[in-house]
């Protein structure tokens, strides 16, 4: 089975079947706050939720990647200088047991960064990279982000 994860981020009018997680400016408040919000799929998310887990009280609750949860500023200033520390290991990575000491990542998703190692790596970077520009640039006119779960 090859699986490739998906590192594009995307808008609402772009995701394709599967499964994504949203990303809203401020507080969700109904289907016009998707049109600003940014879409990651499932698996790519899945590199970045354990750090929103951890920075967040309010996303660390048991069935917040099912649900909808606004985290706030200070939270996300967190969670961003943790993903640029990730992005560099991520960079700076030259094997796949490297990059998995700075990514803890569930048994299926370890075994397809093993197996494309390269592309998935620079996947990544490339996600980090455009995710931490968002991330920053919304938070200069929002004072918290929404995740949108599944």
């Amino acid at each position: 089975m090859q699986m490739m994860l998906d590192f594009q981020i995307k808008t609402w009018d772009e995701r394709m079947g599967g499964l994504n997680m949203g990303l809203c400016p401020g507080k969700y408040i109904g289907r016009q706050s998707r049109n600003e919000a940014i879409f990651i799929p499932e698996g790519a998310f899945g590199c970045i939720e354990p750090t929103i887990k951890e920075c967040s009280a309010h996303f660390s609750r048991k069935y917040s990647h099912w649900g909808i949860t606004e985290i706030p500023r200070d939270e996300w200033t967190e969670v961003i200088q943790m993903l640029g520390v990730l992005q560099a290991e991520a960079a700076r990575a030259s094997s796949p047991e490297e990059l998995l000491k700075a990514l803890p990542l569930p048994e299926t998703m370890e075994l397809e960064f093993k197996l494309h190692f390269e592309v998935n790596r620079n996947g990544l970077c490339n996600l980090l990279d455009q995710l931490l520009a968002w991330l920053q640039k919304t938070l200069r006119e929002d004072n918290s982000i929404s995740v949108l779960g599944l």
